[in-house]
């Protein structure tokens, strides 16, 4: 059995009216949809880019000054400079560091340096040999070379001898002079030294002899008694007479200007 639906044209029209009228709503928000979507878009790339140029700018620029200034040849940051002086007052200029004063080392005076040419020496000398002959002397003995401690020197003495006691020789007084080379070696307060020399008795008395012997000297350098004399001895000597061996012993003092 068939059914068949009239429809009026009135229907007709409004059925056609509802269905352009969503179309059209579908349009419009299709349209609105895509709008929306679009924009976001557009702006971040927008965004994105305008900051990755400078950010690029700005690596280039850090590789360039690395490469130009290593750490190695950078110089060393300056000393900053002192604060300036408050407003109304003259800054005082500093004094220059100074070093402290070191104390000179001693030395010896000038006397004991190069030749002394003032000294003197006073005393008795006694000679034995078969007689007894006793004198006061005077020499002179100046100082030629003289290295540290060790020194060179020469000696002149004079002398007159008068014999004691002889036996059988008759009593006789007579004049010595006496040159030696002197070697001496000082240590502290003493002083040995070494004498190598001649004694000449004149014509009538032996003629000239050689002598030798040892001195040894007390030094008072440092503070000499009266103020000029600085030292005293003590010695002993050989003198080769010959036939008649003689010893020879002295005491005196040496004095220094």
């Amino acid at each position: 059995m068939k059914t068949s639906v009239r429809t009026s044209p009135k229907m007709m029209t409004q059925v056609g009216f509802c269905a352009l009228a969503f179309c059209l709503a579908q349009s419009d928000l299709g349209s609105a949809n895509a709008q929306d979507q679009a924009a976001p878009v557009t702006t971040t790339t927008t965004t994105t880019t305008k900051t990755i140029e400078p950010v690029k700018k700005v690596l280039k620029k850090k590789k360039k000054t690395v490469k130009s200034t290593p750490v190695e040849m950078m110089a060393p940051a300056p000393a900053l400079p002192p604060p300036p002086a408050p407003p109304g007052e003259i800054e005082k200029p500093r004094p220059p560091p100074v070093a402290p004063m070191r104390e000179p080392a001693p030395t010896k005076s000038s006397k004991n340096d190069g030749i002394e040419w003032f000294n003197f020496r006073l005393g008795g000398i006694a000679a034995f040999n078969n007689a007894t002959n006793v004198s006061p002397f005077i020499s002179y003995d100046p100082v030629l070379i003289k290295m540290d401690d060790f020194s060179i020197g020469l000696g002149a003495q004079a002398m007159q001898y008068q014999r004691l006691s002889a036996g059988n020789v008759p009593y006789q007084t007579y004049i010595v002079g006496e040159y030696t080379l002197n070697l001496a070696y000082e240590m502290g307060d003493l002083m040995p030294e070494v004498i190598a020399g001649v004694e000449n008795y004149g014509p009538d008395n032996g003629n000239t002899n050689p002598i030798a012997g040892l001195n040894i000297h007390y030094l008072m350098k440092e503070a000499p008694l009266l103020g000029f004399i600085d030292r005293f001895f003590v010695g002993y000597a050989s003198l080769f007479i010959p036939g008649n061996f003689t010893s020879v012993a002295r005491l005196g003092l040496g004095v220094s200007f």
